[in-house]
């Protein structure tokens, strides 16, 4: 006998809960009773994605009418193959709450807007990327998105925002990657209505076309990721960066920055010198071009500074150029995280970090770890701890 059939339905939903993604999908293939215990769950539902239309997988199309009738209570959907008009018709319009679009095929405006129409008003997290939407000069539909917290752009034509050109009043996280098109005029538009942001990530094309000209915002961010610029080295620009300065200053709220594959020295020095900044997170990039003089460096003199990463490969011929200051100019830092690590470098945190108590590290680097590992276990502060974590993906904290 099944064992669920002794139990009420509420149990059902407090057992399956407790699963993971794998596990809720393995289960649902256990029988019919449990396929539908866990298709009436909110809560286990909410674990689950519906690949609709998937083109890396076979079938690489999928019959939408079957969804339609099913009593199942799918909340999340992926999609990345389309045909215009014709699977989005039959499409089930359901409280769907997240949602990402990954179509890397050509899509009209006005199938576009029918897409987001049936999941508008309800959806809470929104990825939308690779898709080129051609403007018909279509007048720009009113869409209510009351729930939305979290929007991703990326590899978008510049007319995927005009539907979101709005307060978006829960929103407070926001991804912005390439807007192509010549898009800059419609993403400062879009932003400059976003004041509620606290977590956004610009990729180095967002960056570029925001401060490009100086402006104000009215964001209080407490989260800013920012991706290399490279068009401020190329164009010789200096505004880019002395606008982003300006703007830092601004940002009374900010806890945590991150800057991946970028270490402009006024940036840093900036970040150095903020009161409010509590953690600092450097992305890879190649170090070997990045050389910071802690005399030319202020020290973080507010001692606001307690959390370091460092997510770098090539840190072992160079880090005395850039890691050793940084980390001097913190004095009071708590936490920091390394990507690799090796025994030269070990040794200076845990003889320089008075006030460490956690050092976290990915891996080692070969030929370091016999004598790493007999370092680390002759540790003699007790209040330090010393731990083997994952490998930590800056670039999605936003999502998280």
């Amino acid at each position: 006998m099944d064992p669920l059939e002794k139990l009420h339905d509420h149990v059902h939903e407090l057992i399956f809960q407790h699963l993971t993604v794998d596990e809720v999908l393995n289960s649902s293939l256990t029988s019919k009773l449990w396929y539908k215990a866990i298709g009436r769950s909110n809560d286990v539902m909410g674990k689950i994605w519906l690949n609709v239309g998937d083109r890396f997988n076979e079938p690489t199309k999928y019959d939408l009418k079957a969804f339609r009738g099913s009593e199942r209570i799918y909340q999340n959907f992926k999609i990345s193959e389309i045909e215009n008009g014709l699977q989005i018709l039959v499409f089930p319009k359901r409280e769907w709450r997240r949602a990402q679009m990954d179509i890397q095929s050509f899509i009209n405006y006005k199938d576009y807007i029918h897409l987001l129409q049936i999941f508008s008003e309800t959806i809470v997290e929104l990825e939308i990327f690779d898709m080129d939407i051609e403007d018909d000069n279509s007048n720009i539909l009113k869409l209510d998105f009351k729930e939305l917290q979290k929007l991703r752009f990326e590899f978008v034509t510049a007319v995927a925002l005009k539907p979101f050109n709005q307060k978006l009043k829960k929103l407070e996280r926001l991804s912005l990657g390439n807007i192509i098109s010549d898009g800059g005029e419609a993403l400062n538009q879009f932003i400059s209505l976003q004041s509620q942001i606290t977590h956004l990530s610009l990729s180095s094309d967002a960056f570029y076309k925001i401060f490009e000209v100086e402006k104000e915002f009215s964001f209080k961010l407490k989260y800013l990721l920012v991706e290399y610029a490279e068009k401020c080295e190329k164009d010789n620009s200096r505004n880019v960066v002395n606008n982003f300065v300006k703007f830092i200053q601004t940002q009374e709220q900010l806890k945590w920055i991150t800057l991946c594959e970028w270490t402009n020295i006024e940036v840093v020095q900036e970040i150095l010198n903020s009161k409010f900044i509590e953690r600092v997170s450097f992305d890879y990039f190649d170090n070997e071009s990045t050389i910071l003089d802690v005399s030319t460096i202020k020290l973080n003199q507010s001692r606001s500074i307690k959390h370091i990463d460092f997510d770098c490969e090539n840190i072992d011929g160079n880090w005395k150029n850039w890691i050793k200051p940084i980390i001097e100019s913190c004095g009071e830092v708590t936490k920091i995280y390394f990507f690799h690590i090796h025994e030269e470098l070990f040794e200076f945190v845990v003889e320089n970090c008075k006030h460490l108590t956690s050092l976290e590290y990915c891996s080692i680097f070969k030929g370091f770890e016999n004598n790493f590992n007999e370092l680390k276990f002759k540790n003699d502060r007790n209040n330090l701890k010393i731990v083997e974590n994952k490998f930590l993906d800056l670039r999605k904290e936003i999502f998280n």
